[in-house]
This record gives structure tokens, sequence and C-alpha cells, in this order.
């Protein structure tokens, strides 16, 4: 009997070793064990549910490796009522950000749908430490009050090579891709329609550090403080553009609804402007510097009272920037210069100004305006 029990332990011994040693120790989400070197894979709407449910895991490494469909109508989707990861849970709850990297690898997560608060997005919160890179949104519907963003509410970390379209609509801190910007925004772009009532923009509702190498093709509508790429600055915002019509009542830029503080620089907009009072071409109130830049949009601002080509109202510094007479609508601007628009497709107007055309910026000489380098045009 004593041997027959030995023989017993020793098959269930070795039948769990088969089981131990047959399977993967994670088991959690597609694959991966949240390492540098191997990050966790999702590659279902069910998987990033279950990485909003685990703040344990906020601090690992994620890659996308498939599209994702949000698509409320569809089998296990849902109109979310917070951020699908890092939500704000209220004032009785820790604040919790995503503090780990999530690489899109190129892949897109569509139909995203939420109606809630604050703090909404994607992401919720990132941390300094977070980092957002290579993902596409598309088709957002993204609606709530304060700090609003297609991708994250409130961004300490860094978001590179991203974008997003359909809706995003809030009330204070709004932008298609960022809320409130604590830190930077790289080389992303937002085609989504925004709309919100104060510090509202484009790609970043307000930033306070860096938005580079970034673009913004929607519609923007707010009550004031708005602008195509950025609603309200204090940081710096350089080598950017909008072409999106922007629309408000007062503080509205093309590029920047008002520089609180903080520099912009080789950049520009195309997009049409229109508001009330303190309306821009490219920037509605300056506080701050700006250089290298120009706008080209029609301006109307319909109280007639601080209106201009380029600025609306300047407390600041501008230099080396231009707008055209003709397209804008405008033959005054508190700062910068009045050109016709033969002269704004001209070199010289550039180089005279001491613009880098060889690294910066590009020229089709007579056909268009001046382009950034990066945005890779190439004249006919």
């Amino acid at each position: 009997m004593t041997v027959n029990n030995s023989r017993m332990c020793r098959a269930i011994f070795f039948v769990l070793t088969i089981c131990l040693f047959s399977f993967p120790a994670y088991a959690k989400y597609s694959g991966g064990t949240g390492e540098p070197n191997d990050p966790y894979q999702i590659a279902t709407a069910e998987d990033l549910m279950l990485l909003g449910d685990s703040p344990e895991d906020y601090d690992k490494h994620f890659i996308l490796t498939a599209d994702i469909e949000l698509i409320p109508n569809l089998p296990g989707c849902k109109v979310f009522d917070k951020a699908v990861v890092a939500p704000d849970l209220g004032p009785d709850f820790e604040i919790v950000a995503f503090e780990g990297t999530f690489n899109g690898q190129g892949h897109i997560i569509r139909g995203l749908t939420i109606t809630g608060s604050s703090y909404l997005g994607l992401f919720g919160r990132l941390s300094i430490s977070a980092a957002v890179l290579n993902l596409g949104l598309e088709d957002l519907n993204v609606v709530g009050e304060d700090y609003v963003g297609g991708l994250a509410g409130s961004n300490e970390g860094t978001v590179i090579n991203s974008y997003s379209t359909g809706l995003v609509r809030g009330s204070n801190y709004v932008g298609g891709l960022v809320g409130y910007n604590y830190r930077a925004v790289l080389n992303s772009c937002n085609d989504a329609l925004v709309r919100g009532n104060g510090s509202v923009g484009g790609l970043a509702g307000y930033n306070s550090r860096a938005v580079l190498n970034c673009f913004n093709r929607g519609t923007v509508e707010s009550t004031s403080n708005v602008g195509g790429l950025v609603g309200g600055n204090y940081g710096t915002v350089s080598n950017s553009y909008n072409s999106g019509p922007v629309a408000g009542a007062s503080v509205v830029g093309g590029l920047v609804g008002v520089i609180y503080f903080g520099v912009v620089s080789n950049s520009y907009s195309t997009g049409s402007v229109t508001g009330v009072s303190y309306v821009g071409g490219l920037v509605g109130t300056n506080g701050g510097t700006v250089s290298n830049t120009y706008s080209t949009g029609t301006v109307i601002g319909t109280g007639a009272y601080c209106v201009g080509g380029l600025v609306g109202n300047n407390g600041g510094t501008v230099s080396k920037s231009f707008w055209d007479m003709l397209t804008s609508g405008q033959a005054v601007s508190a700062g910068g210069s009045g050109l016709s628009t033969t002269a704004m497709q001209t070199i010289t107007t550039y180089l005279g100004a001491g613009w880098d055309m060889e690294k910066a910026w590009m020229i089709c000489e007579g056909q268009d305006y001046p382009r950034l380098r990066w945005e890779g045009r190439e004249c006919p």
C-alpha cells in the first residue's frame, strides 16, 4: 500500500512538472512579460480593457500587435464613461497615471467612444516616465468637461508620431490629441473636429513645455483662447503648422490662441480664422516671443477690436514674421510685416530675414509659400 501511494505521488508530481514547464508563467494579454525586451502584447479590445483594469501594470511596457475596433455596437465594445487606461476615479481615489510605454507600432485603435467628465481620452493621465508612440486613433467620439483629448487628457510624458481623427469635445483644456501637455508632443497631428469653451487647440488645449514638428488639419471651435494647433501656450511651439479653420469669440489664433509666455518659431498657419476680438492669423494674443513665422488664411474679426493679419494683440516680441495682406483681408497687425502674395512666395523675402532655407524651410518660388522641410514636399 505504501509503495502504491509512493508511485502515485511520483506520478502526480511528474504530471504537475510537465504542466508547469509546458505553459508560460504569463497568460495575461496576448503574450509578453511586460519587460522592455518582451513587452506585453495588446491584440484585442479585451486586452486593452484588461490593461485599463490592471493599474499594477501601468509601469510596464506594451506593444499593439493589431488594429483594434472599439466601435460601441460591436460585440464586447461599449461607450466608456472614463478613460480606458489610467482613468480619473474621483476625489476619493488616489491618482494613478500610466507610467510605462505603449508602442502602437503603426496600428490603429478605431471607434473609441467616451462620454464622461474629466481627464478623458485613451489615457486619462500619462506620467513623466510614460511614452506613447506610433499610434493612430481614428473615428473618435470623446465628449467630456475638462482635460479632454483623443489620446490623453493630461500628458506629463512623451507622445511621439501619433494622430487622431473624429470628434473631441469638452469645456476647458481640450485638444484633438492631448488636453493639457505638460511635457512633449513630437511628430504628431490631428484631423479631428475639436470643440470647447476655453484653452482649446487642434493638437493640445494647453502647452506648458514642447510641441515640435506637429500639425493640425481639423476644424477647431471654442468660445475663447482657441488656436489651430494650441489654445494656450506657456512653452515652445516650433517647426509646426495649422491648415484647419479656427473659430471662436475672443482670443483666436490660426496657430496659437494666446501665448502667455514662451516661444513660437519656424511655424505657420494657412487656415481661416474667425472671431470677434483679439483675432490673429497666427496668434490671437502674444505675451511671448514669435519669430520666423507666417500666416496666409482669411482673418475676420466681427468686433473690429485687436484684429490683425498675423497677431491680434501683442505684448511680447514679434520678429522675422509675415502675413499675406491679400489672402488674409487684413492690412494691419499688432506684429509682423504685411506683404503681397508675390513677395510671400519669393525666397529673397525669407533669406533677407535670416530664415534657414536650406535645413528648416523650402519654397517652390512663385508657386507656393514656404513649407517645412520635414513635410517632404517637392516642387513640380
